[in-house]
């Protein structure tokens, strides 16, 4: 597997791909301190202005996460959108503390009926691309026997789309597993195959939100095949032989003392690739960087080399949003997710990613779970409790768990 400086070149891609021109184009002049364009929820519903902040929202979030899963030595690739999908939809029915922390780390607003509305907006914009496949498809799928709340159920039918199926997680976990792996890689093209392994699913799971993205997009400038070679790839560890591809083509280009950058659209040119190399290892990705180096693109006759490369990526995402603050909806005695069921706690949240790129275009798919599980104790099988010999009773103020009364019983009257 290809390393190195393709690791930080290749995790911008789906960011870029699935928002980039569409959400960026004539965005607000709001600046922070960083120079960098914030684009303000308002309370307009779909309008230019919130489609700007659900883009920032998601990219801002992209590299947040990126810097914490980014090792330079190694591979990284995954879909911000996937995983903050994913995780909107849970937003959707937390409640308190878990839906400040979620609300801050994805950048999200407070009125969650304009967070829904937008994203309805953007799911049904993006899944109707006429030169390029894309697709994203929600799923959620409940315990048959569940008290999941029919609000936030018909929440995530109307607005995100979601895909409704029960489960019984308790009788047949492992089936309940192959369900839902079986749907996301039907909505993959069969590129994601196993997003939930064995013991992701156990009998005390509640709920599982999914999400499934997936891209083939033909380049507008194709690669010439012909001009193919073998070359090598400088990694960390030293020199790997590489399929590399070469052209000189018309495309738009900037650089600074850092870095390169190209895009490479696909047809239709609604959708690109933007490329970043760096030129040195001090080289630093922001967001108000990225948008600039949007801004400064030219036209350029570019002489290029581009490897023919394929990735795939699987991770395990808890300790990584629990470092950007999303912590309690994990911890079962915080959680707060009573806007879907009471006593959830999410046990754990996953992806999984695949990228191909050729001579033709490119071809990538990603897929997002997130667990919800039982805070309480599961229900226990059939038992007999038959108090035929002496025992201890108590009488408990169940709020404060002080005993009122306490007694043993070995001689009834």
């Amino acid at each position: 597997m290809i390393k190195g400086k393709i690791s930080s070149i290749i995790t911008l891609i789906l960011a870029t791909l699935l928002l980039g021109i569409y959400i960026f184009q004539n965005a607000p002049s709001i600046k922070n301190s960083n120079n960098e364009i914030k684009p303000q929820w308002s309370n307009g519903g779909v309008n230019t202005e919130n489609l700007q902040a659900l883009g920032y929202a998601n990219n801002r979030f992209a590299l947040s996460l990126f810097n914490e899963i980014w090792g330079r030595e190694n591979n990284t690739f995954f879909s911000p959108l996937s995983i903050w999908i994913a995780l909107a939809m849970l937003y959707e029915g937390a409640e308190g503390e878990s839906a400040a922390q979620l609300q801050k780390a994805l950048y999200l607003p407070k009125n969650k009926t304009i967070l829904r509305e937008n994203i309805k907006y953007l799911l049904d914009k993006l899944n109707n691309g006429e030169n390029y496949t894309l697709k994203i498809a929600n799923a959620l799928w409940p315990h048959a026997n569940s008290s999941v709340k029919k609000e936030y159920v018909d929440i995530l039918e109307n607005y995100y789309h979601a895909y409704l199926h029960y489960l019984n997680y308790a009788k047949n976990p492992e089936k309940a597993r192959e369900t839902i792996n079986s749907w996301v890689e039907n909505q993959t093209n069969g590129k994601i195959k196993e997003l939930l392994h064995k013991g992701d699913i156990n009998p005390q799971t509640i709920l599982v939100l999914t999400n499934a993205i997936y891209f083939y997009g033909l380049w507008s400038h194709p690669f010439n095949a012909s001009k193919t070679t073998d070359d090598y790839f400088f990694t960390p560890h030293g020199k790997v032989k590489v399929k590399m591809m070469h052209d000189e083509l018309k495309l738009k280009y900037t650089e600074d003392e850092n870095v390169q950058i190209v895009e490479l659209p696909y047809k239709g040119n609604n959708i690109s690739m933007v490329v970043i190399l760096p030129k040195t290892q001090n080289f630093e990705i922001n967001l108000a960087k990225i948008q600039k180096w949007r801004e400064n693109l030219r036209d350029a006759e570019v002489n290029i080399s581009f490897p023919k490369f394929e990735m795939k990526e699987r991770l395990n995402l808890k300790n990584s949003l629990e470092k950007l603050g999303i912590k309690d909806i994990f911890n079962p005695a915080k959680a707060n997710l009573n806007g879907i069921a009471p006593s959830l706690s999410v046990s754990d949240v996953v992806h999984q990613s695949y990228v191909k790129v050729d001579e033709k275009g490119t071809e990538a798919a990603a897929a997002t779970g997130v667990s919800v599980r039982a805070t309480a104790l599961p229900l226990l099988p059939h038992v007999v409790f038959k108090a035929d010999h002496p025992f201890l009773f108590l009488i408990q103020d169940k709020i404060t768990g002080s005993i009122l009364f306490m007694g043993w019983l070995a001689t009834p009257s």
